[in-house]
């Protein structure tokens, strides 16, 4: 039998166990079928008849809808989605020699991944021009290794677009593993894949440690590199994505979303984002009143007559503020600014550096090169 093979029939016999599971656990609550799809419908879940039957036998088994169920219904998600009634191969009983030997760490019984595991709420923007609403996904971390002795991740969210025949919210679905750098990068690696009829494509999530940090919340903010959704510019593309255990109410998303721009410490704005940000009500009247005293030292440039530059170290600098006051302010100028919400790597780029190459003779090419005062800068993302 082929890897391949193996690994289908592997990810078949784990569907069908999850499945068995969700049918004995839907049973255990002495609800009925229409009374779980009422309690779903109410919460906005798109969960019907016929998605309860395709769980029960090891179909439609998206991140979003076990999670959803399991929360709603209040089921055991961890009891559900282990392997092989919770007892691993011995196979894949200790984490590989290779794995401890050069620090990169992937099993569930490994500490550092062991901190991470759990559900975690996802919110990025979406990276086409014509969306500009944050989206909202769920991310579970499993507690027990997959056949491949690592540890399971599974995503979904909704696209914000509805089926046009069943009225239902579009979601995407994905599966992969987490890898935990402990050398000196420390970081954390998530891959992340879907294969099905419509899409096929693999997905990278780069960040620190998600363990509590020092703010004592739960979460991260992660880099992804992705395809872009826009489908007339399929290109590669990065985004932020903020990952925390708690859901955010609609206030916290309005005053933090700022931070998921593509944004550096020297922000570039328009004059005409820049009234617009001074007049936002999200501003302590504090600020404002700050602000205005100190107009006349208000630091910013003008690089070109339709942008400001604006320096966060002014708000941090200024001890007559709050904490508060002060990351919210950097917060809603992130936002204002002239930044992507994601960077996107079109096709254009490689054609013209490739044309100016032909273009470029021998001889020059290999000239030593040459540096001036106007040497490229390179800002922290």
């Amino acid at each position: 039998m082929s890897d391949k093979n193996e690994k289908q029939e592997r990810k078949t016999l784990y569907n069908r166990e999850v499945g068995e599971r969700i049918a004995k656990a839907l049973e255990a609550t002495g609800k009925d079928n229409s009374e779980i799809i009422n309690i779903c419908k109410e919460q906005g879940i798109p969960i019907d008849a016929t998605c309860i039957s395709k769980m029960k036998n090891g179909e439609r088994l998206t991140a979003y809808n076990v999670v959803s169920l399991c929360e709603l219904l209040n089921l055991d998600l961890n009891q559900i989605l282990k392997s092989s009634g919770g007892k691993t191969d011995s196979a894949v009983s200790e984490p590989p020699m290779e794995n401890r030997r050069h620090r990169l760490l992937s099993s569930c019984k490994d500490h550092e991944v062991e901190q991470m595991i759990g559900t975690y709420h996802c919110y990025f923007f979406p990276t086409n021009e014509h969306d500009k609403n944050l989206l909202h996904g769920k991310m579970v971390i499993g507690d027990t290794d997959d056949a491949s002795g690592r540890c399971p991740v599974y995503f979904s969210f909704g696209t914000g677009k509805k089926n046009k025949y069943t009225g239902i919210e579009n979601y995407k679905e994905y599966n992969g593993h987490v890898t935990i750098s402990t050398s000196s990068i420390h970081a954390v690696y998530i891959t992340l894949e879907s294969d099905n009829a419509k899409l096929s494509e693999i997905s990278y999530l780069v960040m620190h440690d998600v363990g509590t940090n020092q703010e004592g919340w739960d979460g991260q903010i992660a880099l992804v590199l992705t395809i872009s959704s826009d489908v007339t510019d399929r290109a590669p593309t990065a985004h932020r994505m903020l990952l925390t255990k708690r859901e955010l109410t609609p206030k916290q998303l309005n005053q933090v979303k700022g931070q998921l721009y593509m944004n550096a410490t020297k922000i570039y704005i328009t004059e005409e984002n820049f009234q617009k940000f001074v007049v936002d009500e999200r501003l302590s009247e504090e600020f404002r009143q700050e602000f205005q005293s100190e107009t006349s030292q208000f630091p910013y440039g003008k690089p070109s007559p339709e942008f400001l530059r604006y320096d966060e170290a002014w708000i941090n600098g200024n001890h007559r503020l709050t904490d508060r006051d002060k990351m919210l302010a950097i917060t809603v100028l992130r936002e204002y600014s002239t930044s992507r919400r994601y960077l996107k790597l079109g096709n254009k780029v490689g054609r013209l550096l490739f044309s100016l190459l032909k273009l470029i003779p021998d001889e020059e090419a290999s000239s030593p090169s040459v540096t001036n005062d106007r040497d490229i800068q390179l800002y922290e993302l």
